[in-house]
Formats: C-alpha cells, sequence, structure tokens
C-alpha cells in the first residue's frame, strides 16, 4: 500500500478524523520544534554568560494572557527559568538577550 489514506480508510478513520489527526500532528510538531528551539537559545545565552532574559510574545492578536502575563515581568534570571517556553501548544513565543545585561559603560 503507497497511499496513507489507504491505510487510514482500512483503519477505520474517517475523513473527519484523519483531518482531526493531521491538525494535531501538527500542533504537536511546532509546539516541540519551539521547545526544543528556545532551549538551545537558552544554552546558547548561558554559553556566552548572559543572566537575564527577556520573555517575548509575537505582539498579535492571538496572544493569550498567560503569556502577556510573562512578558510584562521581564527580565528573568536565566538560572531561574526552567522549561517556561512552550506555555501550551503552539505557543510562539520566544526568549531574547535582555538589555538589562549591560551597563551604560558597556555601550559606550
Amino acid at each position: 500500500m503507497n497511499d496513507i489514506s489507504e491505510e487510514l480508510e482500512i483503519a477505520g478513520i474517517s475523513p473527519l478524523n484523519k483531518h482531526t489527526a493531521q491538525q494535531r500532528a501538527k500542533m504537536i510538531a511546532r509546539t516541540e520544534v519551539n521547545s526544543i528551539r528556545q532551549k538551545a537559545r537558552l544554552q546558547a545565552f548561558k554559553d556566552n554568560n548572559i543572566k537575564l532574559v527577556d520573555f517575548n510574545t509575537m505582539r498579535d492578536s492571538r496572544v493569550c494572557q498567560d503569556c502577556l502575563n510573562l512578558e510584562s515581568n521581564n527580565p528573568y534570571n536565566i538560572d531561574d527559568i526552567g522549561d517556561v517556553i512552550p506555555v501550551h501548544p503552539n505557543c510562539r513565543c520566544f526568549w531574547t538577550v535582555s538589555s538589562k545585561n549591560y551597563d551604560e559603560q558597556d555601550i559606550l
């Protein structure tokens, strides 16, 4: 059998269930990819002695209140945050280096 849809039909999965299964698989993939991306990002920050990070949302109409609350409490100590992101399935939030890591003297 070459066609996955044929295999799903044989297994008794209806077209509606196939669509739901595909959507769920995409949601899981997006969430896990962002989780791995953010863990790698934090490790790179730690490797470069960054101590403070900012939680960032996409700042659009799809951002949830939990994520807005986390963003409003910036900056965070990198050693205290654990696995905050993803906050929920399909979370699009991300970490950046906080400008609070630098004194004005460092910039001038």
